[in-house]
């Protein structure tokens, strides 16, 4: 059985509404991608494990590129970042990396830690940058959208290294 929906179409949102819209999501993303550089190079995370150190290095290098086509956007938008709507963001993101320092006893703990907390921001950011995507696809300028479909890409990347880095970190 086949189940119709009525699914209201919205082609004549208005486009300062979309914009607004965009942005608030664009700048709670970009509170993330800051938290994550900030925190982790403060952190001065050290490890025996080199493909988690590399993945830190990677991550924290991506993340520069990324926070470099995010306010490139907000140049083609005429606005600039604000940290106005993300406190929930950064609690959850900050939680995430204060189990890091709570595994100090542990390297194995800690290391697998440093993982969840890259997988878990790279997940928001995949989620977020996939409706910032669609939304973009909908603006006046289409440079947008290829400079949000380059950090989908970059992030879509990352999550999958830092997967495959956790199962050979779980599997030697």
């Amino acid at each position: 059985m086949i189940i119709q929906t009525d699914t209201p179409q919205y082609h004549d949102v208005e486009p300062q509404l979309l914009n607004k819209f965009f942005l608030r999501h664009l700048d709670r993303i970009y509170c993330a991608k800051s938290h994550l550089v900030e925190r982790l190079q403060e952190s001065n995370i050290s490890t025996r494990f080199k493909d988690l150190h590399r993945a830190v290095n990677k991550t924290c290098k991506d993340v520069n590129s990324q926070i470099a086509r995010m306010n490139r956007i907000y140049v083609l938008l005429g606005s600039k970042a604000s940290m106005q709507y993300c406190d929930g963001l950064v609690a959850m993101v900050e939680d995430a990396f204060l189990s890091i320092h709570q595994q100090q006893d542990s390297e194995f703990l800690r290391n697998l830690s440093i993982l969840a907390y890259l997988h878990e921001i790279e997940s928001v950011e995949i989620a977020s940058f996939n409706i910032l995507l669609l939304a973009a696809s909908h603006l006046p300028d289409k440079q947008v959208a290829q400079l949000i479909k380059e950090n989908l890409d970059e992030a879509n990347e990352d999550c999958e290294l830092v997967m495959l880095i956790t199962k050979k970190y779980l599997n030697p």
